[in-house]
């Protein structure tokens, strides 16, 4: 089996707390070792990150339907100016292969680091 490190997904929130859009998709096994969560506001902001199924009864990207099982982060406050590194060492397989992330401001970043197998 191949393993590739690489930068796995980034995204800019668009500016909601119920809603999230999509920071990776696993088709392959993934092992997601860190996302960083960046502010580049003068005021802080709060960001949201879920694990939650692509397909089936429990699929979603808002939040409001989403369990809490499948919540990593629910509305944690982001300093201004600051980054935030999560050390999760989460795998994505077909049962849980969507990372889900959102924020209240334009102004906060999302990036995945991990290994994909195949």
């Amino acid at each position: 089996m191949a393993e590739t490190y690489s930068r796995l997904g980034a995204m800019t929130s668009t500016n909601s707390t119920t809603v999230g859009q999509v920071l990776l998709t696993a088709t392959n096994p993934t092992i997601v070792s860190t996302v960083t969560v960046c502010n580049t506001a003068a005021s802080s902001a709060t960001y949201y990150l879920y694990l939650i199924p692509a397909s089936g009864a429990t699929a979603s990207t808002t939040y409001a339907t989403a369990t809490p099982a499948s919540a990593l982060v629910h509305g944690a406050t982001l300093a201004a100016n600051d980054t935030v590194t999560l050390t999760l060492g989460l795998v994505l397989e077909s049962t849980n292969n969507r990372l889900v992330a959102s924020a209240n401001s334009t102004t906060v970043g999302f990036q995945a680091f991990g290994v994909t197998v195949s």
